[in-house]
């Protein structure tokens, strides 16, 4: 029995001790440049919301050092200091534009303006400002993190910006052409797992390798286009249901509410050009029965066809794409990519406008303050407002923080 426990004992510091070299190995592989990457890195997994922050997280993202707390939110520990006395608290929920994508804690819009609450009315009462913008978040993510997570916190008014990850179809973790509201909650025990090995930089190698041979084996033209083009991750009418499900939510608790609109700068065409959908669809499908078929050159004609019938079809780039990667000409396959990319931008935009119409016709229906930062972001458009194409900088996020602060004074809150 003596010796059996012995070789046990010996058999786990074995397994400890390659881990430990294997850890060791992994770190001293050149870090490739992922940008995909450096967001995982600051998520983990979640049984109900599909992720979260990271809690008690310090790192640097995007060339800003960013901090957050217990409940996976950013905040500036350093400088964080504990509110006494009466507090009107705010909580500020959206996805990166409002986490501060490429921006500093301090430049965010919910610190901007609980700066200038106080310093106009600090004498008064003071106002905290908690930034609940979650990387990546739809307004389904969104719903079930208030009436979990934010809720507990008991603010006195919250602000709702989401629908730019709504009109997306990719997500993070899970990623799988489904809506949001299809998928289940995950095993927590299979969840918390997953995030204990996660922390292993060698196990994210291995998982990261085997995830591209995976993809390599895939034909584009099946699972993996699937994925490309799958469903939106919250439709319009889910949408629509989201929002009104969190104010009603907001007014059982007595929470004011203030609907927000902040804009992004993708690309766009001013020329509007009669998109024939139907042979659009035909030439489409007929360029995928073919690529099936390993027929490449006669794909590549319908995919062109196509493109005339419908300039911003981001398929047909994708599709052309493949053809040039499996015709070995790499190149050629790049350009079109590239395209795919910029079109899916283009359709984001689009999406983004229908999704904020929504927002629009709520707050006008139901008398909900809606701080709309459009106007003012096309008024300052010869400035430099935006990080990327989707999210401000510091003086967009100044931008933000006043059209919220004059919702707050037209609504007397």
């Amino acid at each position: 029995m003596k010796r059996k426990i012995f070789f046990i004992i010996i058999n786990i510091s074995i397994v400890c001790f390659l881990s430990v070299i294997l850890e060791i190995c992994a770190h001293l592989v050149p870090a490739k440049k992922d940008l995909l990457g450096d967001i995982v890195n600051v998520l983990e997994e979640d049984s109900l919301l599909f992720w979260r922050q990271k809690a008690n997280l310090r790192t640097m993202f995007q060339d800003f050092p960013v901090e957050t707390n217990s409940l996976g939110l950013r905040v500036n520990r350093s400088a964080y200091q504990q509110m006494t006395g009466h507090t009107f608290k705010i909580v500020c929920l959206g996805a990166s534009p409002t986490f501060g994508w490429a921006v500093k804690y301090e430049d965010t819009y919910s610190c901007q303006l609980e700066k200038m609450l106080n310093d106009k009315y600090g004498r008064e009462k003071a106002y905290e400002v908690i930034n609940a913008g979650i990387i990546g978040y739809s307004s389904y993510q969104g719903l079930l993190f208030l009436k979990r997570d934010i809720l507990k916190l008991k603010p006195d008014l919250i602000t709702v910006a989401y629908g730019l990850n709504d009109v997306d179809r990719h997500r993070f973790f899970r990623s799988n052409g489904k809506s949001d509201k299809e998928l289940k909650p995950k095993n927590l025990l299979l969840v918390s797992l997953e995030n204990l090995l996660n922390r292993s930089l060698f196990f994210r190698l291995c998982k990261n390798f085997i995830f591209k041979v995976e993809s390599a084996r895939t034909d584009f033209s099946g699972n993996r286009g699937d994925i490309y083009f799958g469903k939106l991750r919250v439709s319009a009418q889910d949408f629509r249901k989201n929002i009104n499900e969190i104010i009603h939510i907001a007014n059982q608790n007595r929470i004011k509410v203030i609907l927000v609109k902040i804009p992004i700068n993708s690309v766009s065409f001013e020329k509007k050009i009669l998109i024939q959908q139907a042979q659009h669809d035909i030439a489409l499908s007929k360029g995928l029965d073919y690529l099936k078929e390993k027929r490449i050159n006669d794909a590549i004609i319908q995919f062109k066809d196509a493109l005339a019938y419908d300039f911003s079809s981001s398929k047909a780039f994708f599709y052309l794409a493949v053809c040039y990667e499996m015709k070995k000409e790499p190149v050629i396959a790049q350009h079109y990519f590239q395209e795919a990319k910029k079109m899916q931008a283009v359709q984001l935009r689009a999406g983004l406008e229908v999704y904020n119409g929504i927002i629009e016709e709520i707050a006008r229906v139901k008398g909900i303050p809606l701080a709309d930062a459009g106007p003012d972001f096309i008024r300052n458009r010869e400035r430099k407002i935006f990080a990327t194409p989707i999210h401000p900088n510091n003086e967009g996020h100044k931008i933000v923080a006043a059209v919220i602060y004059d919702a707050m004074l037209r609504y007397n809150l």
